[in-house]
């Protein structure tokens, strides 16, 4: 017989929620809650820079992944493409971010960081990384180690049935 502890036991559903505990409990509850405080707390820090989410997380992608296209950088960064290329431009003139033509293929434009983009954001990393260590500092690494490393299997498992064509979640 399995215990309700034991850890191989898969969660049963529990939607809608009978008591707070169970809504406590529900992981996608908390990880809107997650996102939405981090969101607020980043936005703080990034409005006293003059930048916005989106502007960061476009330039974090392109510093990560180096030249990409504007689909690419959107879907990275989490934003609509034409959200996206609209912040792209804001960039371009604070030339932070430069628009190339590929040498491949001259229907294919990408974007990649400008030596004043990579400044830029070594200039906000020290408030970003210090907000991230308040952030998680409740957590032994072990903890965010065991947070992130499930968190990244979910995202695989969904990546990987779209890309088969399936339902997100299937």
């Amino acid at each position: 017989m399995t215990s309700k502890t034991d850890q191989s036991e898969k969660p049963s559903p529990i939607f809608p929620f009978n008591d707070r505990d169970q809504m406590e409990n529900y992981l996608p509850y908390q990880l809107n809650r997650l996102a939405r405080e981090w969101s607020t707390i980043q936005g703080q820090v990034l409005q006293a820079h003059g930048w916005t989410e989106p502007m960061l997380r476009i330039m974090s992608s392109l510093h990560a992944h180096g030249q990409m296209t504007v689909n690419e950088v959107a879907a990275l960064s989490l934003i609509e493409q034409s959200g996206a290329s609209r912040v792209i431009e804001t960039l371009v003139n604070a030339g932070h971010v430069v628009r190339k033509i590929s040498d491949k293929d001259q229907r294919v434009r990408t974007v990649a960081l400008t030596s004043r983009g990579r400044k830029k954001l070594q200039e906000i990393a020290p408030a970003i990384n210090g907000i991230y260590s308040q952030f998680v500092s409740q957590l032994q690494p072990d903890e965010l180690r065991a947070c992130v490393c499930g968190l990244q299997k979910l995202h695989t498992r969904i990546a990987s049935n779209e890309a088969a064509g399936e339902d997100r979640v299937a």
